[in-house]
């Protein structure tokens, strides 16, 4: 167990490595350690509080391979060299802004993963998401460099995938209920499938998305479907699954 802002501030820390630490719920655990560069709790199964590995801006690797759920806010936030996400185990990220401003986060590799809530935004550089079938997720923005994305998420709430500038190809093979608005100012995307497990549709999505030609869906949908500020027609939406 840590206690509450244990390294908080410590300039010149460059490694953290304790196989004693088996829970976090301190606030602050090593914020703003700008010298920071690797953490590795090998036996840290839980996360709580607020800030626990935010602004360490030269951290470059966080191994957490015990890790079964953290509820921390701003987990990772401002950790602008890191460049990898691995946690093998985890099952839920539920606390807000997770992998928030990680400029230089290139991959994102979860592969027991749940339950994602506000979790991955503005990380510009992020090419590649690794989930499994998530039940329950929100909080996909801003992620510039993200061009291709299969993601086998079933539950959406809030606004999901929003200023996904550079995303052409989106595939939700398993989603059944999008309570949120899926896909807003996503400027690239030109074609988009509901599959026929949707069972729920909010009725505003794809707003400003102004090169989307393009939709396939459940007949029993269409009425759901806010095509507002997009150049689609009701001729462009069509019926796949009669």
């Amino acid at each position: 167990h840590s206690s509450s802002s244990c390294f908080y501030n410590c300039s010149a820390l460059r490694h953290i490595k304790s196989p004693s630490i088996t829970y976090i719920s301190a606030s602050s655990f090593c914020q703003n350690c700008g010298s920071l560069i690797d953490i590795e709790l090998p036996n840290c199964t839980s996360i709580s509080g607020s800030y626990p590995f935010a602004g360490c801006k030269a951290l470059k690797k966080i191994n957490l391979p015990a890790l079964v759920s953290s509820s921390a806010y701003g987990l990772c936030q401002y950790c602008a060299s890191l460049l990898e996400i691995n946690f093998p185990n985890v099952t839920e990220l539920t606390g807000s802004a997770v992998f928030e401003n990680c400029y230089s986060l290139r991959t994102i590799n979860l592969p027991k993963l749940t339950k994602l809530s506000q979790g991955i935004m503005n990380c510009n550089s992020l090419t590649n998401i690794n989930l499994p079938v998530i039940d329950k997720g929100s909080g996909l923005s801003s992620l510039y460099s993200l061009k291709n994305l299969t993601l086998n998420i079933k539950s959406i709430n809030g606004n999901f995938l929003t200023a996904c500038y550079g995303l052409t190809d989106l595939n939700l093979p398993y989603v059944t209920d999008i309570n949120g608005e899926l896909c807003h100012s996503n400027y690239s995307l030109l074609k988009f499938e509901f599959p026929n497990t949707l069972q729920s549709l909010k009725p505003v999505q794809f707003s400003k998305c102004i090169n989307l030609t393009t939709i396939n869906l459940i007949t029993n949908w269409r009425w759901s479907l806010n095509i507002k500020d997009t150049n689609l027609s009701n001729e462009c939406i069509i019926d796949m699954f009669n």
